[in-house]
C-alpha cells in the first residue's frame, strides 16, 4: 500500500469507498452515522501527522 493523500477526517472513519466514475470522489462514514463526500483533488496533502490540526472539510455532509 501506498500513501497518496492524507485527509484529516472529523472522527473515526468506518467505511470508505471510491467513486465508479471518478475515483478522486470519495465517500466516508463516521461512527456517529455521518457520511462524507471528498475531492480528493482539493483536499490539501498533509506528509505528515501533527497535533491539534482541524479536520479537513468535506465537500458534502450527509446526516443520517
Amino acid at each position: 500500500m501506498r500513501i497518496k493523500k492524507i485527509i484529516l477526517h472529523p472522527g473515526d472513519a468506518s467505511i470508505i469507498r471510491t467513486s465508479y466514475v471518478d475515483p478522486n470522489w470519495i465517500m466516508t462514514k463516521s461512527d456517529y452515522n455521518q457520511a462524507y463526500i471528498w475531492n480528493v483533488e482539493r483536499n490539501k496533502y498533509s506528509p505528515s501527522h501533527k497535533e491539534n490540526v482541524p479536520a479537513d472539510t468535506p465537500d458534502i455532509t450527509y446526516f443520517f
